[in-house]
């Protein structure tokens, strides 16, 4: 795991208070990557997280994707898995004008 400061633009990271704002929207990020579908918040609820300082906020479980830092270069190198990343095996198709 790293720090704020390793997550943050420099220029940010001066500006405020790693209690405030920066670390609620890294907060609410992690959140919204869950790896299960069903925990990550709808978007009605992510305005409400990020507008209010009220709102407590879950712990996030761990991210569907996390890359460890000086890791390896495939996906087995983080997570033990050598599935592929795509847990619904859907590929990404370009098309090209004739």
């Amino acid at each position: 795991m790293g720090t704020i400061t390793e997550v943050v633009d420099g220029s940010l990271a001066g500006q405020r208070s790693p209690g405030g704002e920066i670390v609620r929207c890294i907060h609410v990020g992690l959140l919204c990557v869950q790896e299960n579908p069903a925990d990550r918040p709808v978007m009605s609820a992510v305005n409400v997280m990020l507008n209010s300082d009220t709102v407590s906020l879950k712990a996030p479980s761990w991210p569907a994707f996390y890359i460890r830092k000086g890791g390896g270069g495939g996906t087995e190198a983080y997570s033990g898995r050598t599935s592929p990343m795509s847990p619904n095996k859907v590929s990404i198709t370009e098309l090209d004008p004739r």
